[in-house]
């Protein structure tokens, strides 16, 4: 039988990295709503590859009408959205990436 055990970065330290919001550099952003977190955590690829970070963003909930005033472009870059603990969530392409069928993604 396999013993399940808590996975931390001192237990996974021999097969890579473990990363998670709130280890690492933090620092509260957007006016306080967001913890921003910069990892150690490091992506293995090969000589010809980029070398990737792995932030994590824990945004404040809201209730009712959430006004976009700013948004962030990252042309040399890609993201990934992971709600966690969140019913719903709702993604939208900047408006120079949309096709006229694009639309705001609610999940």
């Amino acid at each position: 039988m396999i013993k399940p055990i808590p996975l931390t970065p001192e237990a996974f330290a021999p097969f890579g990295h473990v990363a998670h919001s709130g280890k690492g550099d933090t620092q509260m952003i957007r006016d306080g709503s967001v913890l921003m977190t910069k990892t150690a955590a490091k992506i293995g690829h090969d000589a010809e590859g980029t070398e990737f970070s792995i932030d994590f963003h824990d945004v404040a909930p809201v209730s009712g009408t959430l006004r976009m005033t700013v948004a962030e472009k990252h042309p040399q870059s890609s993201q990934v959205f992971v709600p966690i603990n969140a019913e719903r969530y709702r993604s939208l392409p900047p408006a120079s990436s949309r096709s006229s069928s694009s639309r705001a993604r609610r999940t």
